[in-house]
């Protein structure tokens, strides 16, 4: 059994970055129970290794689907600003992610490098005002561009929440 010491989405770039934690990280799910007498039951009193291993496997197969990082952007007077974000990562900061406003209903979001696991699914954007508005989300290999549009598909800022998740 190999689990990681290091939270996985906090592994420093020069040590390969961030990453979604493997099987192996989480125990590798091979633990075995002592033979009799000293088995554990499987009453659920006690632990024992179907039990560790199962949530083993469930703690790595959850990570394949979590968000990576889910960040809201607001505008005011035209400029986009991060509003709010969460992430798993314990060393990600508000100066990580970056804001440009590219154009009209165009803002890019940069990412340092190593910080995020690579995307894998395309980020799933999600409009948070009032109005009839569109917006579809670009992803580069350490950056999101988002592409907002009203009712008449134009390109117009809108204030949205974009989740990086994909495994």
């Amino acid at each position: 059994m190999s689990a990681a010491s290091t939270l996985t989405w906090d592994i420093p770039l020069v040590n390969g970055g961030a990453r979604r934690p493997s099987l192996e990280d989480v125990g590798g799910a091979r633990l075995e129970d002592e033979a009799p007498p000293n088995a554990p039951t499987k009453t659920g009193e006690m632990p024992y290794a179907d039990m560790v291993n199962q949530l083993q496997l469930q703690v790595a197969a959850l990570a394949k689907m979590a968000a990576a990082l889910t960040v809201s952007i607001k505008f005011t007077a035209g400029a986009p600003s991060v509003d709010s974000f969460v992430a798993p990562s314990t060393l990600l900061v508000l100066t990580d992610i970056g804001v440009v406003d590219v154009s009209p209903g165009v803002t890019r979001l940069d990412f340092a490098a190593g910080k995020l696991p690579p995307h894998t699914v395309l980020p799933k954007v999600t409009i948070n005002q009032d109005g009839d508005f569109t917006g579809i989300g670009i992803q580069g290999v350490n950056s999101v561009t988002i592409k907002t549009r009203n009712s008449a598909s134009g390109a117009a800022d809108a204030d949205f929440t974009v989740e990086i998740s994909g495994g």
